[in-house]
C-alpha cells in the first residue's frame, strides 16, 4: 500500500496525492476514489461549471441535484447543493495548494541555484 500524503481535507472529504501512483486519492461521504491526473482535473471543472446560482433559482425540485460524470472515472456523483459546494471548495483548496507545492519548490530550487 503507498503512502498518501493529504493535499486538502475539509468536512466532506479529502484529496490525498499518491506519489508512487501519480493519482489522487478522493475520501467523499466514506468512499475512496482513485483519481488519475486528467480525471482529477475533468472533475473539477465539471464541478467548476455548473452554476449553482441558477440551480438555486429554478423552483424546479430537479434542479436542486447535480449529477457528475467524467469520461475518464468510473464514479458518478450525484449532488445536492450542499454537497456540490463542498466539493467545489474541496477541489478548489486542493488545486491551490497544489500550486503553492510548485510555487515554493520553484522558489526553493532557484534559490539554491543561484
Amino acid at each position: 500500500m503507498s503512502e498518501n500524503r493529504a493535499v486538502f481535507r475539509n468536512e466532506i472529504g479529502c484529496i490525498y496525492q499518491d506519489d508512487k501512483q501519480g493519482c489522487f486519492v478522493l475520501e467523499y461521504n466514506g468512499y475512496k476514489t482513485i483519481l488519475s491526473v486528467p480525471c482529477f482535473f475533468c472533475i473539477k471543472k465539471a464541478v467548476d461549471k455548473i452554476d449553482v446560482k441558477a440551480m438555486i433559482a429554478d423552483p424546479d425540485p430537479a434542479s436542486d441535484i447535480a449529477i457528475i460524470s467524467p469520461h475518464s472515472c468510473d464514479r458518478c456523483f450525484v449532488l445536492t447543493i450542499a454537497e456540490l459546494l463542498s466539493l467545489k471548495e474541496l477541489f478548489a483548496g486542493a488545486k491551490v495548494m497544489l500550486e503553492l507545492n510548485s510555487i515554493l519548490q520553484e522558489r526553493i530550487y532557484s534559490s539554491m541555484v543561484i
